[in-house]
C-alpha cells in the first residue's frame, strides 16, 4: 500500500457514508496519525475542526496545545481544545475524559460525525487484547470503521492502513507530528503491546501474527452477523414499565447457551457496558436452572432472574407501608400512587404483568375497601402461582373492615355469594420524573 493510498482509503470510505455538507469533527493528538488524518482531509477539501484534548501527562504538553493551534491557524481550521484538570489517573478515566470533550463539541456544533485516525496496528493490538482477556468470541471483530459513542457517530477511515504507510505520508509531504513519548512509556499497556508483547510474540511464534488476527476479526464479523439475525425474536418478548425492563425468555427454553450469552451481551451494552464473564455466567446458569427470585447485582445496577424472566430494575421499585382510603392520590418516596374505584368495562388490567407496566385494576363487589400493607398478602397463594417474589411488597393488598380479601398480583375477582353491583378498582403508579409538575411546586417533592 503506497501513501497515496491513504487519501484514496479516504476518498472511498467518504463516498461510502458521507451525507450532506455538515462539517467534521477531527480527534487531533498531532502525532503521526492524526496529523496524516488531518493534511489528508485538508488536501481533499473536506471542511473539518481540530478537536485537541490535552491530558497534562507532559510538561510540554501545554506549549505542545499552542504549537497545534498554530498550525490550525495557519491551514484556516477552527481549533478547540481543553486541558484535564485532573493530575494522576488512569487510561479509562482519561479515554472517559477525552469522550466528554467530545461529547461536548459535538452537541454545541453541527457536525456529521468525530474522525478517528486508528490504523490496522491499533486493529492488531486491540484484537490480541481481547483474545487473551478471553473476550466473547464476537467482540473479536475488533475497532469497527463506524461506530457510535454516546450521542456522536466515530468513522475511523484509516482502520486498515499499515502504520508503516502513515510514516511514508508524513515523510513524503514533510509534516512534523508531535512525539508523545508515553506511547513508549511501559507503565501503558497498549505501549508494552506495541513495544514489546507483538514483537516477541511474531519472533517466536516465527511469522507476522498481524494477518491471522485480522482474519479472525473477519470470522467474528460474520458470526456476529448470524448471531443478530439468529436473535431477532429474543427483542419481542420485552416490555419496559416505570420499574424497568422485563423480559420474558421462556419462549426459548430449552435455551442455548451460546444465544442467551450473546442476548445479554447486546442488552447490556445498549445499557451502557457489558458487566463481567462471571456475572454474564451467574445470569445463564440462573436462567437455564429456572431459578426463583435469583438477584443479580453488579456496579449500581440489580437485576432479577425468576423461572426464565429477567427483571432488570431501572429504578428502586415502590414501597407500601401504611393503610390508605380508596380515591387517594398522593407521593410516596419517588412514586406517586393514584387508587380509585371506577365502574366495570373496559379492558381488565389484572395479574403481575399488568402491574409492572404501572397500572393494574381488580373486580370487586361494591363496598368500602381499604388498602392494606403487602406483608397482610397471601404468602403461600402466591408462591403457588409463582408470582415473583421481589414483586410482591412494591403494591398493596385489598382489606375490608381491616381484614384481608383479596390483591391484585394473581388477579383474580373478588366474589361474594350474595352480591349485586360489581366495581373496579384501579392502582396506577407514575416515576415523578415522568410527571409534568408546575416548578413552584417540584422542590417539594
Amino acid at each position: 500500500m503506497t501513501s497515496s493510498s491513504i487519501e484514496r482509503a479516504v476518498i472511498l470510505f467518504l463516498e461510502k457514508h458521507s451525507q450532506g455538507t455538515l462539517p467534521f469533527l477531527l480527534g487531533f493528538s498531532g502525532g503521526e496519525d492524526s496529523l496524516a488524518l488531518a493534511h489528508c482531509l485538508r488536501c481533499l477539501g473536506v471542511s473539518f475542526h481540530i478537536a485537541h484534548y490535552d491530558h497534562g501527562w507532559r510538561v510540554g504538553s501545554a506549549d505542545e496545545a499552542n504549537r497545534l493551534e498554530q498550525m490550525a491557524t495557519d491551514w484556516s481550521i477552527p481549533f478547540h481544545t481543553k486541558r484535564s484538570p485532573f493530575g494522576n489517573r488512569g487510561e479509562l478515566q482519561a479515554r472517559e475524559e477525552r469522550h466528554s470533550f467530545f461529547e461536548e463539541l459535538y452537541q454545541a456544533g453541527n457536525f456529521q460525525a468525530l474522525f478517528l485516525a486508528h490504523h490496522r496496528e491499533d486493529q492488531v493490538e486491540t484484537l490480541l487484547k481481547r483474545v487473551l482477556e478471553g473476550a466473547h468470541l464476537t467482540t473479536l471483530k475488533g475497532i469497527l470503521p463506524v461506530t457510535r459513542l454516546g450521542t456522536y457517530p466515530v468513522w475511523r477511515p484509516l482502520l486498515a492502513v499499515p502504520k508503516k504507510t502513515i510514516l511514508s505520508y508524513i515523510e513524503e509531504n514533510c509534516l512534523l507530528p508531535i512525539d508523545d513519548e508515553t506511547n513508549r512509556n511501559p507503565k501503558y499497556l497498549r505501549s508494552r503491546m506495541r513495544t514489546h508483547l507483538l514483537p516477541a510474540i511474531s519472533k517466536h511464534f516465527g511469522k507476522e501474527i498481524a494477518p491471522s488476527l485480522l482474519r479472525l476479526s473477519q470470522y467474528a464479523q460474520e458470526l456476529d452477523t448470524y448471531l443478530e439475525e439468529t436473535t431477532q425474536d429474543y427483542w419481542k418478548t420485552q416490555k419496559r414499565g416505570p420499574f424497568g425492563i422485563h423480559w420474558d425468555l421462556t419462549p426459548f427454553v430449552p435455551f442455548k447457551r451460546v444465544l442467551l450469552r450473546y442476548v445479554l451481551k447486546r442488552f447490556f451494552e445498549g445499557k451502557g457496558g457489558c458487566p463481567s464473564a462471571f456475572v454474564i455466567d451467574q445470569i445463564v446458569d440462573a436462567l437455564e436452572e429456572g431459578a426463583a427470585n435469583r438477584k443479580v447485582a453488579f456496579g449500581m445496577n440489580i437485576l432479577f432472574v425468576d423461572r426464565g424472566h429477567l427483571f432488570f430494575l431501572e429504578r428502586p421499585l415502590p414501597t407500601f407501608s401504611e393503610k390508605l382510603e380508596i380515591g387517594t392520590s398522593l407521593v410516596i418516596g419517588e412514586w406517586r400512587w393514584t387508587i380509585r374505584q371506577e365502574e366495570e368495562g373496559g379492558s381488565a388490567l389484572t395479574g403481575w404483568r399488568s402491574w409492572w407496566m404501572g397500572t393494574v385494576t381488580l373486580s370487586l363487589p361494591k363496598g368500602e375497601y381499604q388498602l392494606l400493607p403487602p406483608a397482610r398478602g397471601p404468602k403461600k397463594k402466591w408462591s403457588n402461582n409463582k408470582i415473583p417474589a421481589f414483586l410482591r411488597s412494591s403494591l398493596p393488598v385489598i382489606g375490608q373492615g381491616g381484614k384481608f380479601v383479596g390483591e391484585f398480583l394473581i388477579g383474580d375477582p373478588i366474589t361474594k355469594k350474595t352480591e349485586t353491583d360489581r366495581q373496579v378498582l384501579k392502582v396506577e403508579v407514575r416515576h415523578i420524573s415522568k410527571i409534568k409538575i408546575p416548578k413552584l411546586l417540584s422542590p417539594f417533592l
